[in-house]
């Protein structure tokens, strides 16, 4: 398991064989450091705990199912896991926690997961009250240890196609993690999100920030495109938005609608925009272009 971030002494581990996400939705929260999502491995609904608490709340709400845990200090909310505890049980870190169940907030190609913020009180139903998360060291080690940056959008391969939702990619060389390589300035960073349909991503640092220092407004590229700008950075973790128009993506030249990266997963996806020009089958090389136009237009 991997200790991946923490606020107000509540830690958030990843799960063995999980994977995660801290920009893959356009829930404000998400916009801001405030917010992850946990999946289990795909194929998957039974999800592992990721923090340690005591059960105080569970309630479906507009057919939302809505956890809030007390974690030493702090308060923790939990979204679209149906529990297998019940109020005023406990659970720690690694335990199994629930099933991940469908959300009405969630797209066609969304995959179940588990939504957590950190709060100061125990106001568990309302969308206010997050705080900003810190990521901790051992989440950036793990990228620099399991990631190839020189692979870039390239070297992929079509590991399955789910008609209607994406297409499953995977890296050519099965042991690496697929990673979205971008540079802010001089600085390199691995790229996770839905890029560009949500219209913004988040990009961990791979650098001693005591070296290189990220502001707010540089320019993030990818293979020389510039993909956006940087409009809140909390090191290691930089947030970046993305034009509104002018942003184009092709897979093996054919127009698609997004890609989606994750931290941990063994594959990306990637949403088309147009299932019938689609030429694909399983097996065949794949390639992500990022294309931008002269106008770039922030949202």
């Amino acid at each position: 398991m991997i200790r991946v971030c923490g606020a107000l002494g509540v830690e958030v581990w990843l799960p063995k064989n999980h994977y995660l996400s801290f920009t893959n939705s356009p829930y404000y929260a998400h916009h801001r450091l405030s917010a992850i999502d946990i999946y289990p491995p795909r194929g998957e609904r039974e999800v592992l705990s990721p923090i340690e608490g005591k059960l105080l709340l569970h309630k479906i709400v507009g057919g939302e199912h809505v956890l809030g845990f007390e974690s030493g200090d702090a308060y923790v909310r939990i979204l679209h896991v149906k529990p297998y505890l019940s109020v005023g049980e406990s659970v720690s870190i690694g335990d199994l926690l629930g099933e991940v169940v469908w959300s009405p907030t969630f797209f066609r190609w969304t995959d179940p997961h588990l939504h957590l913020e950190v709060r100061p009180t125990n106001s568990f139903i309302g969308a206010r009250g997050c705080v900003k998360l810190s990521i901790y060291d051992d989440l950036v080690n793990f990228l620099r240890n399991n990631v190839d940056l020189s692979s870039g959008p390239h070297g992929y391969v079509v590991d399955s196609i789910l008609r209607g939702k994406y297409v499953v990619l995977k890296p050519r060389s099965a042991s690496t993690l697929p990673s979205l390589a971008v540079s802010v300035g001089n600085v390199l960073g691995v790229m996770e999100g839905g890029i560009p349909h949500y219209g913004h991503a988040g990009i961990i640092l791979l650098h001693d920030s005591a070296d290189h220092q990220v502001r707010v407004g540089s320019c993030v590229a990818v293979n020389d495109v510039i993909v956006g700008r940087v409009d809140f950075a909390s090191e290691p973790y930089v947030h970046v938005m993305m034009p509104e128009r002018g942003l184009y993506l092709t897979l093996n030249g054919s127009h698609v609608y997004g890609t989606a990266f994750f931290i941990g997963a063994s594959f990306a996806k990637v949403i088309p925009s147009n299932w019938r020009r689609l030429a694909l089958n399983e097996g065949d090389v794949a390639s992500l272009c990022f294309q931008a136009f002269k106008k770039y237009v922030l949202r």
